[in-house]
């Protein structure tokens, strides 16, 4: 068995470091599939394009994640935009240096595999989501995303860099409904909102 930092640790001591201001695309849909990174910090989304309902955000990738493995190893141009909701930086690592180092060290199979089954925990939530109202939708799509990127502060949860039309284009909803759903857990007492910022108030779990 791999150990996920030792992995890490692998690339860090084999790539260049990189920063990507807010906005900046890290890669887009498409290009081909030269490098891999690692996230160090910061936030990113996830942008498919799909040809009936134009773009939507498919989820978000930060610190300690891998982007465009799957490219390099299938060896395909990169099947999605990543672009910064915040300050990022990455680590680098060319692809045939990582493909050279999957294939000999077991620290980088077990990295890539827990980059693929947080993927399909994205993919999971996307397809139950599908099946439920709106203000559902937005609540346990904020949830998720808090609980795995937010940072505790006195008052509770909060999660930096997402806009309310990223969490529209998320949970496949118009502003509206998603101004309404958000007004809603306002006046609830959940949750508390800014530019770019959501505050779950209190103490929040995961779902069973």
């Amino acid at each position: 068995m791999g150990s996920l930092s030792a992995g890490r640790d692998r690339l860090r001591a084999v790539g260049r470091r990189k920063r990507f201001a807010p906005g900046d695309r890290l890669l887009g849909a498409g290009d081909p599939s030269e490098e891999v990174m690692l996230v160090e910090s910061g936030l990113t989304k996830v942008v498919l394009l799909t040809p009936d309902s134009g773009p939507t955000v498919a989820g978000l990738v930060g610190p300690g994640e891998l982007i465009g493995e799957s490219g390099v190893i299938h060896g395909a141009p990169r099947s999605a935009s990543i672009e910064a909701l915040t300050e990022v930086h990455v680590v680098l690592v060319a692809a045939s240096v990582f493909l050279r180092l999957r294939a000999t060290v077991p620290d980088i199979g077990e990295l890539v595999d827990e980059t693929w089954r947080e993927q399909r925990r994205r993919a999971d939530l996307h397809r139950v989501n599908a099946a439920r109202d709106v203000p559902t939708r937005v609540h346990e799509t904020l949830r998720h995303w808090a609980l795995r990127f937010g940072s505790h502060t006195r008052e509770g949860l909060l999660l930096r860099g997402p806009s309310q039309h990223d969490l529209a284009l998320a949970v496949g909803a118009s502003r509206q409904h998603v101004d309404s759903a958000l007004s809603r857990l306002r006046a609830e007492g959940v949750l508390k909102t800014d530019r770019r910022q959501f505050l779950f108030l209190g103490e929040i779990h995961r779902s069973p």
